[in-house]
């Protein structure tokens, strides 16, 4: 699938730190080797001491030269454009390399149902995105139809042993510039590996696989791109891991007024018209996390987040939401980044109840650093309560939201400052017509710096007399916490045409996005 990836943020990111930890590290300064393959550049890093970077350089260059002659359909003489060229139905030999990453794609094929198809380039070059002249014209539905016979995951078998492929269908075409960078950079770090440069980052056209530690012995940090204003919209900490991200900005054509993007759906023949800007997608190896990238951005934001949760990957969603972007997080990816705040301490938790916890998601859930907004209950004395036992007012619980941020873009002061804009902190067991305690204003501090920024800044609202009455809202230590119904997360988002989302929560949302509108993701 000809899927041109969005690049992370990385560069700028790691110049900062490598730059800053040159002159202290203990280990050695970060050894940089940058140059092109695959119709992209390649950049990597390295913690360790590399006694002569000009052969590296040879070794990583010839490695890629490889995986270029073995996937790419835009060498006449590839191992896959041979293969595209054979008109019979018989094994055809291929590499052992090109096994596996055919093996890899026809396994995610299956799993996603065939939103996954490396049979899809037929389509891609109609379309005028694939290694054939772009010419920016829609095809007709029965052209599309045409060669949509000779489309489908299935019609291609693989061996091992010995290593061999075929297709079920003279006509079929593969195309695996949706996985094989991501193959590339697993090559590449594995060469590294197995030369003894064992910490080190390898990226190859916005893919990347981390292995080891910086020089300082921290995780390397990436970032992952806002889509619009092209900047960091998030970092995250990769720990023997990759991550690819895949989306629909970057390459598209515009014909007669409307915009048609690369990525092609192979049930429909068409390209995506969805909402999903862009998915990141975390696994161990890049190969699996380049496919299923692929995978997610073909299915769209709603398909896309039930595969990924069903399939327990870590996928952060950057979706459209008219003028503006909401983010979307699977349960494995907001663990990942919790784990990671409990080792090195990047991230921070802040658990505010101000009033129906519907309102406080959907506020924050547009602030940029905000890594995801969990609605539940906190402060009372019954575990795990129901949302009827809670409305009783005979549990102690408060209405709450809990939300793991990133502190390097939006502190805590900067989250109260959303905290009082959404709601009235004066009023006692109440917010507008909801009544009861579970509706109290309250800072549920998870450390001391966030108790004593709390009460300062409550001490500043009261002497600066910005409210008429006195401010009620408690500062209390976080003792519990227990995650609302499924059927309360996203709420807002989920039901914009009910009474209480249009009349309550909407105005919020709105008061927020125009006073921080340079805080919004």
């Amino acid at each position: 699938m000809n899927n041109l990836k969005i690049k992370l943020a990385l560069f700028p990111l790691l110049v900062l730190f490598t730059f800053s930890l040159a002159s202290c590290n203990t280990r050695t300064s970060i050894t940089k080797i940058n140059g092109e393959t695959m119709g992209t550049t390649y950049s990597i890093k390295i913690a360790d001491k590399v006694p002569n970077k000009k052969i590296l350089k040879k070794e990583i260059d010839s490695t890629l030269a490889e995986v270029n002659l073995a996937m790419s359909t835009y060498i006449p003489e590839s191992e896959i454009s041979r293969f595209n060229k054979f008109r019979d139905t018989v094994w055809f030999p291929i590499s052992k390399d090109f096994v596996y990453v055919v093996k890899t794609a026809l396994e995610v094929s299956r799993i996603s149902d065939g939103y996954y198809d490396i049979t899809v380039g037929p389509l891609v070059n109609l379309w005028g995105f694939g290694p054939d002249k772009k010419k920016e014209i829609v095809p007709t539905q029965r052209e599309i139809d045409s060669v949509k016979n000779f489309i489908g995951y299935e019609l291609i078998k693989v061996r091992e042993n010995p290593p061999a492929i075929k297709k079920l269908k003279p006509q079929v075409y593969i195309d695996l510039s949706s996985i094989a960078k991501g193959f590339g950079v697993d090559k590449v770090t594995e060469l590294l590996i197995s030369k003894g440069f064992r910490n080190c980052l390898v990226e190859i056209g916005g893919e990347l696989r981390a292995s080891g530690k910086k020089a300082n012995g921290e995780d390397w940090l990436v970032g992952v791109e806002n889509p619009n204003k092209r900047s960091v919209i998030t970092a995250v900490r990769l720990d023997d891991a990759s991550i690819a991200t895949s989306g629909d900005y970057l390459n598209y054509f515009e014909y007669e007024g409307k915009r048609y993007s690369h990525t092609i759906n192979p049930k429909t023949g068409k390209p995506i018209t969805h909402k999903l800007a862009s998915v990141s997608v975390i696994t161990k190896n890049c190969t699996l996390a380049d496919a299923y990238a692929t995978a997610i951005d073909v299915m769209g934001s709603e398909l896309g987040f039930e595969f990924a949760e069903k399939q327990n990957l870590a996928v952060y969603m950057i979706v459209r939401s008219g003028e503006k972007f909401k983010i979307e997080a699977t349960e494995n990816f907001i663990k990942l980044m919790r784990n990671k705040m409990n080792k090195d301490k990047n991230l921070e938790t802040a658990v505010l109840g101000a009033g129906c916890f519907w309102c406080t998601e959907a506020a924050f859930s547009r602030i940029k650093g905000v890594i995801s907004v969990e609605p539940g209950y906190a402060g009372g004395h019954k575990e795990n309560p129901t949302y009827e036992e809670v409305c009783s007012g005979t549990t102690g619980h408060a209405e709450v939201a809990k939300i793991i941020f990133d502190p390097s873009v939006v502190s805590f002061k900067e989250i109260l400052d959303v905290f009082w804009t959404i709601h009235d902190p004066t009023s006692l067991n109440r917010q507008g017509d909801d009544i009861g305690e579970q509706y109290r204003s309250v800072i549920f501090y998870t450390n001391e710096n966030q108790r004593k920024i709390a009460e300062e800044e409550i001490a500043r609202l009261e002497k600066e007399k910005i409210y008429d009455k006195k401010i009620v809202t408690a500062v209390e230590p976080l003792k519990n916490f227990y995650p609302a119904e499924d059927y309360h997360k996203k709420y807002f988002e989920n039901h914009k045409d009910k009474p209480y989302c249009q009349f309550v929560i909407a105005p919020k949302v709105k008061k927020v996005e125009v006073k921080f509108a340079d805080m919004l993701k």
